[in-house]
């Protein structure tokens, strides 16, 4: 029996921060989202950690999704990080789980890869699973300038027995340091085959502990506002995403720095 896959592992924002500035981050300052955004940005993560978020897709509670990772980078061989993503209930559920590794190219620029796993599993049907690769690429080309690209789903290998096989992302962006105390981010993101999606973020730091962040995005055409909190062991972040359609999202992040 064959059924359809294509909506498999469809973008979803994967953090708070990510849903508050629309997914604008592929050339920006990601620190431990750098796993699963663009692998290029590790070495460029300034403090070790871990964080783990949880959102209801649209607010149902059969789309609960959760997610973790973490980065550390070491003095000769290089950065690394992880990331975990759980997305469903019972009845449907998708998963991923990747690892990643990144060094510097020069001073300013940056080489990463990810290999992650995903599986998907349907209730009655079983587990389909297949290896996926990402890379990216990113630089700093000025002081308050930062830049990248990445590939999701490079290999595009197909699930098990299924015919069909995940479309690759494609993503580039810049991020500027406009204001004194935050930077404005651009994105294009492109599915295979697929019609491209511009975002826009604006991140400000009020404080050195509190920052307010604001997003536009189109296809869908959308808009997100979140704050920040950090101390100097842990950081709290939260998002509000619209949808034109479907009802609003929540997203909520907790992250340790050890």
């Amino acid at each position: 029996m064959g059924f359809p896959l294509w909506a498999a592992f469809e973008e979803k924002p994967f953090s708070a921060r990510s849903a508050a500035l629309s997914g604008s981050l592929v050339g920006g300052t990601l620190g431990l989202d750098a796993s699963h955004e663009n692998p290029g940005a590790l070495a460029f993560t300034e403090r070790p950690g871990v964080t783990g978020g949880h959102s209801r897709l649209f607010g149902d509670e059969d789309l609960g999704l959760r997610t973790l990772s973490g980065a550390f980078g070491t003095p000769a061989q290089g950065a690394f990080g992880f990331f975990l993503s759980d997305f469903g209930s019972a009845l449907y559920r998708e998963r991923e789980l990747g690892i990643s590794w990144a060094a510097r190219l020069a001073d300013r620029a940056s080489l990463g890869t990810t290999l992650k796993r995903q599986e998907v599993r349907m209730e009655r049907y079983g587990t389909l699973g297949a290896f996926q690769l990402d890379v990216g690429l990113f630089g700093r080309p000025a002081p308050k300038v930062t830049a990248g690209v990445a590939v999701k789903n490079l290999t595009r290998s197909r699930w098990g027995g299924a015919v069909e096989s995940p479309p690759s992302l494609f993503s580039a962006g810049c991020s500027v340091e406009v204001l004194a105390q935050g930077a404005t981010s651009l994105a294009v993101v492109q599915e295979s085959g697929g019609a491209s999606s511009w975002r826009v973020g604006q991140e400000a730091w009020l404080h050195s502990t509190f920052a307010v962040r604001a997003g536009l995005e189109t296809k869908p055409n959308r808009f997100s506002l979140g704050m920040g909190f950090r101390h100097p062991f842990f950081a709290v972040d939260y998002a509000f995403l619209t949808h034109p359609q479907l009802p609003d999202q929540h997203f909520f992040n907790l992250s340790y720095f050890p």
